[in-house]
């Protein structure tokens, strides 16, 4: 029987293709012999100071790796945005590297998040808790489910309508028409809430979901579904004929 552990050094580590950074990560690797079935032949364990990807940043991030011979299994978490975020993952090692996962977060102030991934269709101003669970292999998603309610006020502004708004005429030169239409934008624009919900469910590359905003003027519901359509080749007669002869 063999016990190792070694230690991970402290530095910084890029993953360029999948636009990450690792900041201040050390960490840990533990492996034993002979090898058994589950969660005991090889354990690695990191830390990170400060863990980012594009433009978002997570805190204080740990993940904790284990492998053995049917697959990797993870558990991970860190400080974001003002909250918290965990989750886990397990891909096995079969033909199609089946996966399955899930991530949680709690009191995420969704302000800096939007702003920064949707600067320019919507934002959301106000902490949220939620979570995905999905399941897939390596060429597609089997399901994927996901929900999130607020924990605070807030506020849900449409970033897209700011440019629309902005070529109508002015109140000296529009008419009344403009001006209703003006109001009528900035009205759907802005919009207080109090209560928050919002759920999804895909199959690959289909599926829909909700949003629902409620506040004390009243509520906004957005209805999303997502269809893929995209044409396929059919084989021609002539393919037909001769794949018959």
């Amino acid at each position: 029987q063999l016990d190792a552990q070694f230690d991970i050094p402290s530095d910084d580590y890029t993953l360029k293709d999948l636009k990450l950074e690792f900041r201040g990560m050390k960490g840990k690797v533990h492996f034993n012999l002979p090898m058994k079935d589950r969660n005991n032949n090889l354990t690695e364990t990191f830390t990170v100071e400060q863990l980012r990807w594009k433009q978002l940043h997570f805190e204080k991030a740990h993940l904790s790796v284990t492998y053995d011979v049917h697959g990797i299994y993870g558990l991970f978490g860190s400080s974001a945005y003002g909250g918290y975020v965990n989750g886990a993952f397990d891909i096995y090692l079969d033909e199609t590297f089946t996966w399955d996962g899930w991530v949680a977060g709690t009191d995420v102030d969704l302000k800096p998040v939007t702003t920064t991934l949707f600067p320019q269709y919507f934002l959301i101003d106000g902490k949220v808790q939620g979570k995905i669970v999905a399941t897939g292999n390596k060429n597609e998603l089997y399901q994927g489910d996901a929900e999130f309610q607020n924990r605070s006020h807030g506020r849900f502004s449409i970033a897209a309508l700011n440019d629309l708004i902005k070529s109508l005429p002015k109140a000296l030169t529009g008419t009344i028409g403009d001006q209703i239409t003006r109001i009528g934008l900035e009205t759907l624009r802005d919009f207080e809430y109090e209560n928050i919900d919002g759920k999804a469910r895909f199959y690959g590359r289909e599926g829909r979901g909700h949003l629902r905003f409620f506040g004390p003027k009243g509520s906004r519901k957005f209805d999303v579904n997502v269809y893929d359509h995209r044409w396929k080749e059919e084989p021609r007669k002539t393919d037909t004929a001769d794949a018959v002869e």
